[in-house]
């Protein structure tokens, strides 16, 4: 009899689960946004929202919660109810940073990646006249000289202050880090030489060294970027490194499967759209899509990457 019980119980959810499915989506969908209006990645949630309410019958209302670099939004999109009408735009590598470096408003848990959209490398950086010209030479001074070579960044736990972090651990030097309260200061000190070097987002170092004030050592990237096609990744320069700023779409976690599925397709497809591309491309953020298995292995990789960081040398202090 409880044998009984039991099937006509899964065969009920199993039945009401497919026609959730069937009617889906049964309201607009929200896609939350962890930036202010008029940032980059709310253009890029602006663009692609049209598509993705296309492609399943329904308005995507594109709603803004910055705050608290992203935990905001990061959190309302965890508590969110997981049947599919509430998705939200996750960076790297803030929303896996913070729960590694505190008590968070939201459980990391409660997330599920579902598509990657899109990633920009970040850099290493000299002055034009630097002595370092390959990203050899300067590894190879600062391993027989530790901590002799200053190296800025936008500031302690920023995402270029991570990447210099990696980069120590997998190259096996030791720099001395100068944090400057933001990329403009950052930069501002390398080209005024008040630091042998910095780590900056690919994007702002090709602009600099475009002005003819940089050279750029590197990136980080799993491939060359087109912004820089003639700057070798680490990984090329034999330095098992890969990081980046990624940024990509997830749900709460526990969608039933069939929807899930249906948002996947809905973003890939939306993704894919011409008009879409050059729209991500005019805000800064070319497209480069990672389906579910892939964009969750990624996140997955740099989040171990970072567990061993913190568990060495935790960054705040």
């Amino acid at each position: 009899m409880r044998i009984t019980a039991m099937l006509v119980v899964l065969l009920t959810a199993l039945s009401t689960g497919a026609a959730c499915a069937g009617s889906f989506p049964e309201r607009p969908i929200t896609l939350i946004t962890p930036q202010g209006p008029g940032s980059a990645a709310d253009r890029l949630a602006r663009s692609l929202a049209p598509g993705i309410g296309r492609v399943l019958g329904t308005e995507v209302e594109v709603v803004n919660r910055g705050g608290a670099a992203g935990e905001i939004g990061f959190a309302l999109l965890a508590e969110a109810l997981p049947d599919g009408h509430t998705i939200g735009l996750v960076n790297t590598p803030h929303i896996l940073a913070m729960p590694i470096e505190r008590q968070t408003r939201f459980d990391p848990g409660r997330i599920d990646p579902l598509v990657g959209l899109t990633e920009e490398s970040y850099s290493l950086a000299v002055p034009a006249g630097s002595r370092f010209r390959t990203l050899h030479e300067l590894l190879t001074y600062a391993g027989e000289n530790p901590a002799a070579v200053s190296v800025g960044t936008s500031g302690i736990g920023s995402g270029d202050h991570l990447a210099l972090l990696m980069m120590q651990r997998r190259a096996m030097v030791r720099f001395t880090h100068v944090p400057f309260p933001g990329a403009q200061p950052n930069q501002r000190a390398l080209l005024s030489n008040r630091v042998a070097v910095s780590t900056m987002m690919l994007g702002d170092a090709v602009r600099q060294r475009d002005s003819g004030m940089v050279r750029i050592l590197g990136q980080t990237g799993e491939e060359r970027s087109g912004m820089a096609i003639d700057v070798p990744t680490f990984r090329e320069q034999r330095i098992d490194l890969c990081v980046s700023v990624m940024l990509g779409i997830a749900a709460p976690a526990g969608v039933p499967p069939e929807i899930r599925e249906r948002l996947v397709a809905a973003i890939l497809e939306a993704a894919d759209d011409p008009d879409v591309n050059r729209s991500a491309a005019d805000a800064g953020l070319p497209l480069r899509v990672l389906p579910p298995v892939q964009f969750a292995a990624r996140l997955h990789a740099m989040s171990a990457e970072l567990r061993a960081l913190w568990a060495e040398a935790p960054w705040l202090r």
